[in-house]
């Protein structure tokens, strides 16, 4: 009111429409403050969050520190563990609240910040402190808290790449071979940034293989619309790969198919027949069952 900020608790009537006044109320506290995280029990109180001070409140206790910088705006928050608290700020700070507490009283009421990650619009804390930051406006993270560390508490484990939001784009051509790459004006506050999107390869999977002399794909059936093996060349040998039914990328065997030996070349062939080729100037030609050797 015009007069300041107050804080007023009400109990709420499951058989009455209006509230009735509850048990405690502080007057004229930080006209900063919006935003009230309530404490579970024993201690049932509030923490009251303003622009430079973090406020325990309850009918009979009242600590108050301030914080290590300033927090404007934009608040985001997550428990811990119902008496551990995450903020995150609009300059994309992260504050630790923790309340200490014995005999269902409050002892101590700590407030660290912790670092710097991209702006917060929401915070998840997945357990051995381990914290995923989404955020609208820049890239989100999986970040890992060390609170023994020296400096900043936050190592950033992983990004993930967020293009929005997207307030102008364009397309350009800078090698002009027609070519075009879509570069956008992405991001917000202290996060924006250029990024430039275009069509390329990425791997989707590795495998460590040494003196790779050859590498052909095949069908297991002329009427399958993808190929189902990958056959991989050595200097004395040829072995066959496929991809399993958890998309694993695993050995095997085709019928009919020399493994012994360095293939120069193998293909596809009518009425579900494979050829291969390799050094002794052999064209094998199989279709399950049969097999016929060429000189």
């Amino acid at each position: 009111d015009a007069e300041g900020a107050h804080v007023k608790t009400y109990y709420v009537s499951q058989t009455g429409s209006v509230p009735v006044t509850g048990p405690w109320t502080r007057d004229n506290i930080d006209q900063s403050a919006g935003l009230l995280i309530a404490l579970p029990t024993p201690l049932c109180g509030v923490l009251i969050v303003g622009e430079e001070l973090i406020v325990y409140c309850s009918a009979n206790t009242y600590k108050e520190r301030p914080k290590p910088c300033v927090i404007h705006n934009k608040i985001i928050w997550k428990t811990v563990d119902g008496f551990r608290f995450l903020l995150g700020d609009d300059e994309g700070r992260l504050h630790l609240v923790a309340v200490s507490h014995e005999n269902q009283r409050v002892t101590d009421l700590r407030v660290e910040l912790l670092g710097e990650t991209s702006i917060a619009s929401t915070i998840s804390y997945l357990g051995n402190s381990l914290v995923f930051v989404g955020s609208s406006c820049s890239d989100s993270q999986l970040i890992k808290i060390d609170l023994d560390a020296q400096g900043s508490r936050i190592q950033v484990l992983k990004k993930f790449v967020n293009l929005g939001p997207i307030h102008d784009l364009c397309l350009v051509d800078p090698e002009k071979h027609g070519q075009s790459q879509v570069v956008t004006c992405s991001g917000g506050s202290k996060y924006g940034s250029l990024r430039i999107v275009s069509k390329g390869i990425n791997e989707k999977a590795s495998l460590e293989l040494e003196g790779i002399a050859g590498l052909w794909s095949l069908k297991s059936s002329v009427d399958e619309a993808s190929d189902t093996f990958l056959v991989v060349s050595f200097i004395g040998e040829t072995r066959i790969f496929s991809m399993n039914r958890v998309d694993e990328l695993e050995e095997t065997e085709i019928k009919g198919f020399l493994s012994e030996v360095r293939t120069l070349f193998c293909h596809d062939a009518v009425h579900n027949q494979l050829v291969q080729v390799f050094d002794s100037c052999y064209l094998c030609l199989f279709h399950y069952p049969f097999l016929w050797n060429i000189n």
